[in-house]
């Protein structure tokens, strides 16, 4: 145990003598995970809203009520005036989205608070102005406002004495020349009519549970544990990654100081020493092994204490950072046997490594991806890392759903040893 324990160390102070390499395992996963949380809104509260310009110039309580039950949504960040404090105008909203400053412009024409409370009156539209490069906001933002003019519409009949002044306005309407056909006059007055005495006599209370009330339509139903288990913050999502980024800085580093030996002729004098061979796998692994293991635990304690990633299963979390750290010490020692010179490696890793990063989320989510490419994630070793340390962080994994991703990668792990360990002890040879 003592010369496995020294061969470690000597592996580790080679590495803490090279810079280059400590950047990449250390300092780089490290700015992956801020500039890639900065870009994505940070800890901010801001973080994945609609940046949307109202230009309200209509100026009624009816265009009021809309933009302040658009300034409520959870989806919106609403700007009504400039930097210095002036009131936003149609053409410089539409400047903005123009030059890619802000999402969308949404113009309230005058006029449009009277025809929004009537029943039958050809109401005045909205105007919407989306930057033709986002396509995917174009469809939320519009069912978005779909939403919010709708709840203008439940507010007129969950408050009876709002629905009956409206009723009695279209009455009146009604009277003056305007082209209706008569029978189809008389069948609104009727039905204006009844609606006026049925919301004269019912209590407000009794339109609660009517199919216009709010709330009726939809139940959010939780989809984690706990209310609080969910992303907080964009660096809760980029911290996985990055630690995924550092463990491939181990992979590369590691598997070119093999082959370094191998070339120098270190590894055969290692065979030729009281070291079996076994003793100088072991060593070897335990390196890597050890070094992804503190590259894991440096970046999780930096994101918490600046940025408060949080960990909602303290086990999970060890479990899916040990069973990450033995997968890509066994695709070191794989990688290791594939080139016989330090750049032959270096490429190969690359080449491996960059593809399966790509399908597996360490580039892109796997939510932006097509579903054929999600099924072929699941080769992916970096897909079931990102997925283990989600799950112990926010997700809220139990430990027997920790399992199947931690078990992937372990499978991983030990066919890299496997491969590794085989054509490794024929070049040696």
């Amino acid at each position: 145990m003592k010369r496995i324990v020294a061969l470690t160390w000597k592996d580790l102070t080679v590495l803490r003598r090279e810079k280059q390499a400590l950047f990449w395992i250390f300092l780089f996963p490290l700015i992956f995970a801020l500039f890639f949380g900065f870009l994505s809104g940070g800890g901010g509260g801001e973080r994945g809203k609609l940046h949307l310009a109202v230009i309200d110039q209509d100026d009624s309580d009816g265009s009021h009520a809309l933009v302040e039950k658009l300034s409520k949504s959870d989806s919106l960040l609403i700007q009504d005036t400039t930097s210095d404090g002036k009131p936003l105008t149609a053409a410089m909203a539409k400047d903005a989205v123009r030059k890619g400053d802000i999402t969308a412009f949404l113009v309230v024409p005058k006029g449009y608070g009277q025809s929004a409370e009537s029943f039958w009156e050809e109401g005045t539209p909205l105007e919407v102005g989306i930057d033709p490069a986002r396509k995917a906001e174009s469809g939320m933002l519009e069912g978005i406002l779909m939403e919010t003019v709708f709840s203008g519409l439940q507010d007129q009949f969950s408050d009876p004495k709002k629905a009956k002044a409206n009723a009695a306005k279209a009455l009146a309407a009604l009277d003056r020349p305007n082209g209706i056909d008569p029978e189809q006059k008389k069948l609104l007055k009727s039905f204006l009519g009844e609606m006026g005495k049925f919301m004269d006599q019912v209590k407000p209370e009794g339109m609660e549970h009517s199919p216009f009330a709010k709330g009726n339509k939809l139940k959010k139903v939780p989809i984690l544990p706990e209310e609080d288990s969910k992303p907080k913050s964009a660096f809760e999502l980029t911290f996985p990654s990055a630690v995924t980024w550092g463990m491939y800085g181990c992979v590369i580093t590691f598997a070119i100081s093999i082959v370094s030996e191998r070339t120098k002729g270190t590894l055969v004098r290692l065979r030729m020493s009281p070291l079996s061979w076994s003793e100088i796998i072991i060593g070897k692994g335990l390196a890597c092994f050890l070094t992804s293991v503190s590259l894991a635990v440096v970046l999780m304690l930096s994101g918490r204490i600046l940025f408060g990633v949080r960990v909602e299963s303290m086990a999970g979390l060890v479990l899916a950072i040990l069973s990450a750290a033995f997968c890509y010490t066994g695709l070191m020692m794989a990688l290791a046997s594939f080139g016989k010179t330090e750049r032959a490696v270096s490429g190969s890793a690359a080449g491996i490594f960059m593809p399966m990063a790509m399908i597996g989320g360490g580039m892109i989510p796997l939510l932006f991806m097509p579903e054929w490419m999600k099924v072929v994630s699941n080769i992916s070793p970096v897909k079931w890392n990102i997925q283990a340390l989600e799950g112990a962080i926010w997700r809220g994994y139990s430990l027997a759903e920790m399992l199947l991703p931690c078990g992937v990668l372990a499978g991983f792990g030990l066919a890299g040893f496997f491969v590794g360990v085989k054509f490794l002890s024929r070049q040696v040879e």
